[in-house]
């Protein structure tokens, strides 16, 4: 089996196509949206219901009521593809290497040169979870699993946490000292904070030495 790179895209401001309008394109503009991608929709037909997703949508984005052209992909980032055309995605996924171009057939793992994992969102902290494409049921089920793993009311005690890990690498400044005191904090979050106990871990954070 081909081996992945996970990696996290900084897409503010950067141009990302969207090829159709039904559910599954919105989904992926939804992720977008969340990055404040610059996107562009082109879609053969729009019904309604994408025009009140997009009215609700906290910024504008570009819709164009048409059949794709090859001419539309040169100068994106990112394509995704709704399409469920193969030859429609065949010509896309072509043109898009063509221009090393990003590209990603919605459900379409032979025309895909990635893969979008299922998130877990808790403020500044994201988990991904992929199967290659293979098994999306089951990486639903363990991100369901996750999820309850970390519920909305620990999100504050993972800020502290990311306050605390900032405040360590200011205040010290020798690396090794400051590698083994993130260690050690981290060792102090696997005891309490897996515990799912979010006072007795808020206790045990605060009381760690972060001085110099």
């Amino acid at each position: 089996m081909e081996s992945l790179f996970p990696i996290f895209l900084k897409l503010r401001g950067k141009p990302v196509l969207v090829v159709g309008s039904d559910l599954m394109a919105q989904e992926k503009i939804e992720l977008l949206v969340k990055a404040e991608a610059q996107i562009f929709v082109v879609s053969r037909k729009i019904e309604d219901e994408f025009f009140a997703f997009k009215k609700n949508l906290p910024y504008e984005i570009r819709t164009v009521e048409r059949s794709v052209r090859k001419s539309d992909v040169k100068g994106h980032c990112l394509i995704f593809s709704a399409l469920k055309s193969k030859e429609l995605n065949s010509m896309l996924a072509k043109e898009a290497r063509h221009h090393n171009i990003w590209f990603n057939a919605i459900d379409k793992k032979p025309f895909c040169e990635f893969f979008v994992p299922s998130i877990i969102r808790r403020g500044p902290f994201q988990l991904a979870l992929s199967s290659h494409g293979k098994s999306p049921g089951m990486v639903k089920g363990i991100r369901i699993f996750l999820e309850s793993l970390f519920p909305d009311e620990h999100l504050p005690l993972l800020q502290e946490l990311n306050q605390i890990r900032a405040r360590m690498i200011d205040r010290i400044g020798d690396p090794k000292k400051r590698f083994f005191a993130l260690k050690k904090l981290m060792s102090q979050v696997e005891i309490d904070y897996f515990g799912l106990d979010p006072q007795s871990n808020k206790q045990g954070i605060r009381n760690l030495d972060i001085k110099s």
